[in-house]
């Protein structure tokens, strides 16, 4: 054995740090490693490593990545006690902002499905892609939100609206320096859930939602 190989196999044999397992995805046998994160929670977990560096920047608004994290952390809280469990889908209709990207990662470290939607969608595609996904939740921007207000009569798994924005409140926590750091909700669905439902084309009969594995 060379010396290459031999640190090859120390590093992904049995006890190795990067060991290489074969695990059955979807019946199919593929080789992963063991001691891997196993969905988008365990990223949010890591942000204490970089708590004071930037994450997200929009023109004179910044958070970092501790703050983001508390962020997401509240969001999901709050999500969760208005009865968003895994496998629920929350509808994010917004251009593309820090509540945007707050709300995804909420809806991931939830367990839920995020469901993002076209934000310059009419409101037939709007109403189809709401109504397709079954979204039980919608985050809209306040732009947005007077298109979306005039489908809720008709969506009938919709329970909940949340306008999102500088000038309204986030959903449904102000992602603020201020607001506490819960922790991670203890549920979670195994790593091969769906954690997004994407909507790219458009056809004569609709928008096709197009699910996202979380491995």
């Amino acid at each position: 054995m060379t010396t290459t190989d031999a640190i090859l196999a120390e590093l992904t044999g049995p006890g190795g740090p990067f060991e290489i397992v074969t695990e059955t995805v979807r019946g199919v046998p593929v080789q992963v490693y063991r001691q891997r994160m196993t969905s988008m929670r365990d990223l949010v977990a890591q942000a204490a490593l970089r708590s004071e560096d930037d994450f997200l920047v929009q023109g004179e608004r910044r958070l970092t990545f501790g703050e983001h994290d508390t962020a997401v952390r509240q969001v999901a809280a709050s999500l969760g006690r208005f009865g968003v469990r895994p496998g629920d889908r929350v509808a994010i209709l917004s251009a593309n902002n820090p509540e945007w990207v707050i709300t995804f990662w909420a809806t991931a470290v939830l367990g839920a499905v995020a469901v993002p939607l076209n934000a310059w969608w009419k409101a037939e595609e709007l109403a189809f892609g709401l109504e397709d996904s079954g979204a039980r939740v919608l985050v809209t921007d306040a732009r947005r939100a007077a298109a979306a207000a005039e489908l809720l009569p008709a969506l009938r798994d919709l329970d909940h609206v949340f306008v999102a924005g500088e000038s309204a409140p986030p959903p449904p926590c102000a992602p603020t320096r201020s607001c506490s750091r819960p922790g991670i909700p203890a549920s979670s669905p195994p790593p091969p859930s769906a954690r997004t439902t994407c909507s790219p084309s458009c056809t004569r009969r609709g928008p096709r939602g197009s699910p996202r594995a979380r491995r």
